[in-house]
């Protein structure tokens, strides 16, 4: 037996198992070391197979002989229903084409409520793809939170008891001050207080200094104050850059506020507003951020303004010179960052059969001996010798010792053995001829 990744493997009919042999059976299992019987194939007890077929419907045992390999499809004659069940015909029990009628199916849908107009099939009927009125009455479409999108949905299990959803846009409804929109994603339930309100809203923008009496807002339109002092918020540029975890959203005034969690790229050294305290968003950064590609290789100052999130996948032109698993081929990407260089390509050298070339992926070490068998009994030139199957592809004709048979240019008998080469050795008996003259014979 031979080992592969999904079990162990039989030379002979190649069938793989899960579980490894302890005890030498014949190829139905039914008898334990099996003698040899010239009329019988090899490893087969003679008896019976009675395997029963790895078909579901199938209830039948092989009545072959016992032999290698899967069991021939089932010849019992059934009754089988078509697939919608509409009609019946008498049919071989291991027949592949399916029995269909021409009447549409009509089996009820996963929903409950309609049915199949496919025609008749085989295999399940799918979710119901009805088009239904659903939450909204008399309407064929579903408003998300916000209003502003709708959809059509089918009539499946999914949908049943859904009214709305979430289109993925921003709100946009208007906050309860009546003057600003909503900037959260549609959303369930009321979009909360604004952002701006004289009360939420306690330092100047870059939340250094602190309002006074004097500077008192009485609406969220009002101007927030600003000081004379630097921003100093950081901005999104910077060296070197790694991968944190930030909580932390932005509000209308874009100062900080407790938000959802997610994951972005912040550097280690980044780079401050130099603006004095400013309303609304930071401006560009003048300076330059230091990017280093996948594989370290290479370091580019990038300006900041140009600096996106594809700075962090950012590749040199360094050919990667290791070589690959196979020992044979290098790798040859541009910049490379793999730890097992694995090799795309097909060994395609010729086994020891010399028939066939390897199929399995480049590899180091010889090849593994052809897998492929023959049943066919081997004969040697002449035919008094025989090998019965199973025969290992690549395998000479077995030696036999009677004279070679074949057709010679001479006369005279052979006096060398049956062979298997293309050609038979030279004659090797004396003879008498004249020389190129004809004066002298020897």
């Amino acid at each position: 037996m031979h080992c592969t990744e999904t079990g162990w493997r039989c030379p002979a009919c190649q069938n793989v198992t899960e579980k490894v042999p302890q005890l030498y059976r014949c190829f139905c299992s039914k008898a334990i070391e099996p003698q040899w019987n010239r009329q019988d194939v090899p490893h087969t007890c003679g008896e019976m197979c009675g395997k029963t077929r790895d078909k579901p419907d199938c209830v039948h045992r092989c009545t072959l002989l016992c032999h290698p390999g899967p069991c021939p499809p089932c010849v019992a004659q059934v009754n089988r229903q078509c697939g919608c069940g509409a009609t019946s015909k008498v049919v071989k029990c291991g027949g592949d084409k399916p029995l269909l009628c021409d009447a549409l199916c009509g089996k009820e849908l996963n929903c409950s409520v309609h049915k199949c107009t496919r025609k008749c099939h085989i295999g399940e009927c799918g979710n119901c793809e009805e088009i239904v009125i659903q939450g909204i009455k008399n309407l064929k479409k579903l408003a998300c939170h916000c209003g502003k999108e709708s959809r059509k949905i089918a009539c499946d299990l999914t949908s049943v008891g859904v009214t709305y959803f979430s289109c993925g846009g921003i709100c946009e409804k208007h906050l309860i001050c009546g003057n600003h929109q909503c900037t959260l994603v549609c959303h369930t339930g009321p979009c909360g207080e604004c952002e701006l309100s004289p009360d939420k809203v306690t330092h100047c923008p870059c939340g250094k200094t602190e309002l006074t009496a004097d500077q008192a807002r009485n609406s969220c339109l009002d101007t927030i104050p600003n000081c004379p002092l630097i921003c100093g918020k950081k901005l999104a540029c910077g060296q070197p850059r790694r991968r944190v975890r930030r909580v932390t959203a932005v509000n209308l005034a874009g100062v900080s506020k407790k938000g959802s969690a997610s994951y972005r790229s912040e550097p280690d050294n980044p780079h401050h507003c130099k603006e004095e305290c400013h309303n609304g968003k930071c401006p560009p950064c003048p300076l330059s951020t230091l990017v280093k590609c996948r594989c370290g290789n290479m370091d580019r100052e990038i300006p900041c303004i140009e600096l996106t999130t594809r700075a962090d996948d950012a590749r040199c032109e360094k050919k990667c010179t290791k070589k690959r698993a196979c020992g044979k081929h290098r790798c040859n990407q541009l910049c490379c960052i793999d730890v097992d260089h694995v090799c795309p390509m097909v060994c395609n050298h010729m086994l020891t059969c010399g028939q066939h070339r390897c199929d399995e992926p480049c590899h180091r070490g010889h090849c593994r001996p052809c897998w492929r068998t023959s049943f066919d009994e081997l004969y040697c030139e002449c035919g008094a010798s025989v090998l019965y199957p199973p025969v290992p592809c690549g395998t000479r004709r077995p030696s036999c010792s009677k004279p070679c048979s074949r057709p010679h240019p001479c006369e005279h008998p052979p006096i060398h053995n049956c062979h298997s080469e293309p050609t038979c050795p030279l004659c090797t008996v004396l003879t008498q001829k004249y020389c190129y003259g004809k004066h002298e014979v020897h």
